[in-house]
């Protein structure tokens, strides 16, 4: 699809559909777009560049013979002027430099062609001269991934196996999602992650698009860390209820006696908390392991 470019008037006429923490869906009303949503991003904030600014370039306190500070704070102390841009996806270069907004959008799109099973951003969009937005493909007939606690066991654990795969893919191209979890019901997007129904249930991983996806030239462990966590934590909110984000990093005796509660083995207890504090879990290792469990072992689990 070739770059859009569009006015502010031409936005007005959209229906919006949703939103988002880093944008705002749209239909465009137009025939040749259809199956398509424009996802325009919001300003990038000030105060957050200016915190990153800060973080980035700290005091720095190196005292001489005679207790003064000798440590160079130009950095610190310089005054900053800012190009007020707009949020979009995390690109990485070889050197681990940030791309701009447009500049990443248009790697991420170059990289559709090793990816097969996600859809990734389809065209960057310029309103007015300047980069605003992306458009991305609409996901019908889906549900989010929460409703598929519903589903009989061996279905849930086909979906989730699936969504593994989709995950794999993405991490031999070098995307990592890190935002895979499901959120709290608020005006935003419930989840990352939807659940096709038209045929039979398979995931949809979205958000491919903003600030929820890292796209690097080279594999990033630290990123593919980061995903599988936040894999292993959607996997723990749907089969065992449980939101490890609200609880509390040192709490695993809370967690440990939860487990306990809805009578799993020791040996599985144990992989789920120690996934919660290792680098990366075994995520597959993981799910054989709930699998293998018999009926009466998941009586009174919600799985």
């Amino acid at each position: 699809m070739e770059t859009i470019y569009m006015s502010n008037e031409d936005l007005k006429l959209m229906k919006m559909i949703n939103e988002g923490t880093d944008g705002v869906i749209y239909k465009p009303q137009i025939k040749e777009f259809n199956g398509f949503f424009f996802k325009i991003y919001k300003k990038e904030s000030v105060a957050l560049r200016d915190a990153q600014y800060r973080a980035d370039n700290s005091y720095k306190v190196e005292y001489d013979d005679e207790g003064v500070n000798i440590a160079d704070n130009r950095a610190f102390f310089k005054k900053r002027s800012y190009h007020i841009g707009y949020q979009g996806a995390n690109y990485y270069d070889e050197d681990n430099v940030k791309l701009r907004a447009e500049d990443a959008i248009s790697k991420a799109i170059q990289k559709q062609t090793q990816v097969r099973l996600t859809s990734l951003p389809t065209a960057c969009i310029f309103i007015d001269g300047r980069f605003r937005g992306v458009v991305i493909k609409e996901h019908k007939h889906t549900i989010p991934i929460q409703n598929i606690a519903i589903l009989p066991f061996k279905e849930k654990m086909r979906v989730l196996r699936e969504l593994l795969d989709e995950l794999d893919e993405l991490y031999k191209n070098y995307i990592y999602h890190i935002d895979l979890s499901v959120k709290p019901i608020t005006k935003f997007r419930e989840a990352n992650v939807l659940v096709n129904i038209s045929f039979h249930p398979h995931p949809v991983i979205i958000d491919v698009d903003g600030k929820s996806a890292v796209y690097t030239e080279r594999e990033n462990l630290y990123y593919y860390h980061e995903s599988v966590k936040s894999y292993m934590s959607l996997v723990k909110q749907i089969l065992f209820d449980i939101d490890v984000e609200e609880i509390d990093d040192d709490d695993l005796d809370y967690l440990r006696s939860k487990l306990e509660s809805i009578q799993l083995n020791k040996k599985l207890i144990g992989q789920i908390v120690d996934s919660t504090v290792e680098t990366v879990p075994d995520a597959r290792g993981f799910l054989d392991e709930i699998e293998a469990l018999d009926k009466d072992t998941r009586k009174g689990i919600r799985i």
